[in-house]
């Protein structure tokens, strides 16, 4: 997994994040080598509008792109993707 963070100011920070999940042996022989191979890649930004001492308040938004090799019932990747959308607050 590779994380990446960038801080354009104290309220936005842009994330990057990319996985690679890899199958070491499989359960036959026969299966190929790389079947269930997983690649994943996740951005997104987090916005605090305002910050304080006690309290704080955030914006969470990301998207994501999950393949998986060689598991559809025809032998092909599947490649599904995800948005979130959260907000946070502390007190």
């Amino acid at each position: 997994m590779i994380e990446t963070h960038y801080s354009l100011n104290p309220q936005l920070i842009f994330i990057n994040r990319y996985e690679l999940i890899r199958m070491s042996r499989q359960a036959l022989l026969t299966n190929p080598g790389n079947l269930g191979d997983i690649d994943a890649l996740t951005f997104g930004y987090r916005y605090y509008p305002f910050i304080g001492t006690r309290a704080g308040f955030a914006f969470h938004n990301e998207y994501s792109i999950v393949r998986q090799r060689g598991v559809s019932l025809t032998g092909l990747d599947v490649t599904t993707s995800g948005l979130f959308f959260g907000f946070d607050f502390a007190f």
